[in-house]
């Protein structure tokens, strides 16, 4: 029993080495530029700072002043998020770990601002996806305050 346990245990090993085999040959096949459009686009790690200067960014380029920006590690948390991955024509829907880094902000703007503004971040090079929307008609102009959780993801490592 000991020889087939044995024999189970290195079958189990080669079907691993196999797929492994498998997956790293894919990886190769993108060239560096699209494995680095890849790593912007859903990092192993986010960094907090440059995400808040790139909101910042966005924001400055829509002449819109932001009240207040602010992100917390306690805000982090890891989710499984459902995705549909094209495999040879046909669709897959796998579940990824990744882990959602929030932001919170605040403007107050116009309403067309703040649909630019949301346009930019949709065009961004890495996902900034708006969580939650509070507005509210601003008291002394035609502006309004917008209150919103912005939501940027990384890719959960098998280290993790």
């Amino acid at each position: 029993s000991e020889a087939e346990a044995y024999q189970a245990a290195l079958n189990n090993a080669n079907s691993y080495n196999a797929k492994l085999q498998e997956l790293y040959n894919d990886a190769n096949e993108f060239n560096i530029s699209e494995r680095r459009a890849l790593d912007r686009y859903l990092p192993e790690q986010i960094d907090t700072i440059a995400v808040m200067r790139d909101i910042e960014t966005i924001a400055n380029n829509h002449s819109v002043k932001i009240s207040s920006l602010s992100s917390s590690d306690d805000i982090l948390e890891t989710i499984n998020k459902n995705t549909e991955i094209a495999v040879q024509g046909q669709k897959i829907e796998e579940r990824l770990p990744m882990r959602v880094q929030k932001f919170e902000m605040s403007v107050s703007t116009t309403y067309d601002q703040f649909l630019r503004l949301i346009q930019d971040f949709e065009r961004n090079a890495y996902p900034l996806e708006v969580g939650s929307l509070s507005v509210k008609p601003s008291t002394d102009s035609e502006d309004y305050d917008f209150s919103m959780t912005i939501e940027t993801y990384s890719l959960v490592t098998e280290s993790e």
